[in-house]
């Protein structure tokens, strides 16, 4: 999903960290956060923990701009999204089988193949289903952000989409709120923006402002919600720029560490473990089932359920992560077949995908 001459042991570490996010925002869902009257000290500090955590969705596409920026139309472009696909339909049969014989589902081999053509295969499959629209676009959105002779006109280009996506956020606009499904273009674009500018932050005033915007956001979301169930709104989607700043700030801290030096070993474990990200966030659907079903029974009080986030979180992540590095063994036992069944159609391919 990335160019390889641009990967670096950072890069590893975003993408890790934006999935422990993703599991964490999860945690917030299957504890029954949403449902409950948000009022206490308690639930103003889990407010802004899930504040913090909804950057995990912006920093996958920030990532994916800063590593695609110079992707150009060739018919070799489209076979780098096979293995996304692979992924998804490997972790949907362990979905699929989870539901049919742990859950006790009807799942067939007919709703079984229609569900993965769904994109509902795995329950959290939306961002694949997102991706795909997104890769497609990619070769021409980087010949738009290139054609852009100079750094000012680039930052007019991303600023324009940035204003299109999130000014649905913004009182009395005019926009309807449906321009604000090109979020994804959006955020592409400040990504590959950042991999140009190369942002850096002094450390101390990163890590300010991403408190700042996390306590600022999760009060938003506390203020509004007071005394009743969570009450949703763009202030706190993907496209908020409360939310996207959150990200940049996380990413731009994370990509200014200087990980060059470190053991080949941590760089080889970084990689292994960044390269099941896609398949552990799929298949931490059937993990989710299980520990937090437990933890439902067992704690039957919101208040007392997230004093657990710092067991279930990690516990979940380990397994999904553990799980998604077999599927990728069994992807490279099938890519071979795969990958030359593609390259009759784009072109050759010299290795396995």
């Amino acid at each position: 999903m990335e160019n390889k001459k641009l990967r670096n042991p950072s890069f590893d570490v975003i993408r890790i960290f934006a999935l422990f996010l993703v599991v964490s925002v999860h945690f917030f869902l299957h504890i029954g956060y949403y449902y409950t009257p948000i009022a206490g000290e308690k639930l103003f500090v889990m407010t802004v923990i899930r504040s913090f955590a909804k950057a995990c969705v912006p920093m996958f596409i920030l990532l994916t701009g800063y590593l695609m920026r110079n992707k150009k139309l060739t018919p070799k472009y489209y076979l780098g999204i096979v293995k996304t696909l692979g992924i998804y339909v490997l972790a949907s049969v362990v979905c699929l089988l989870f539901e049919k014989y742990h859950l006790k589902l009807d799942v067939t081999l007919k709703s079984a193949i229609r569900d993965i053509f769904e994109f509902t295969g795995a329950d959290y499959a939306w961002y694949v289903e997102m991706y795909i629209g997104l890769f497609l676009a990619i070769p021409f959105l980087n010949a738009m952000y290139n054609a852009m002779e100079t750094p000012k006109k680039k930052l007019v280009l991303v600023g324009t989409f940035l204003f299109i996506s999130s000014a649905s956020t913004i009182p009395g606009m005019i926009f309807p709120d449906y321009m604000a499904d090109v979020y994804p273009f959006a955020i592409y674009l400040v990504g590959a923006a950042l991999g140009d500018f190369k942002v850096k932050l002094n450390r101390i005033v990163n890590l300010l402002g991403i408190a700042l915007l996390a306590v600022g956001l999760g009060a938003i979301s506390f203020y509004k919600s007071h005394e009743k169930g969570f009450v949703w709104g763009a202030w706190q989607s993907d496209y908020s720029l409360f939310v996207l700043g959150i990200a940049v700030l996380v990413f731009v801290f994370i990509a200014g560490f200087d990980m060059t030096r470190a053991p080949k070993w941590v760089h080889k474990s970084l990689n292994v473990v960044s390269d099941s990200v896609l398949g552990a966030y799929l298949v931490s659907f059937v993990f989710d089932k299980v520990f937090y079903k437990k933890l439902l029974t067992r704690v039957p009080q919101l208040w007392d359920r997230w004093q657990y986030m710092v067991v279930i979180v990690p516990a979940v992540f380990v397994c999904s992560i553990v799980t998604s590095i077999g599927l990728n063994l069994i992807w490279k036992l099938i890519s071979t077949p795969v990958s030359k069944a593609f390259a009759k159609i784009f072109g050759k391919v010299k290795k396995p995908l």
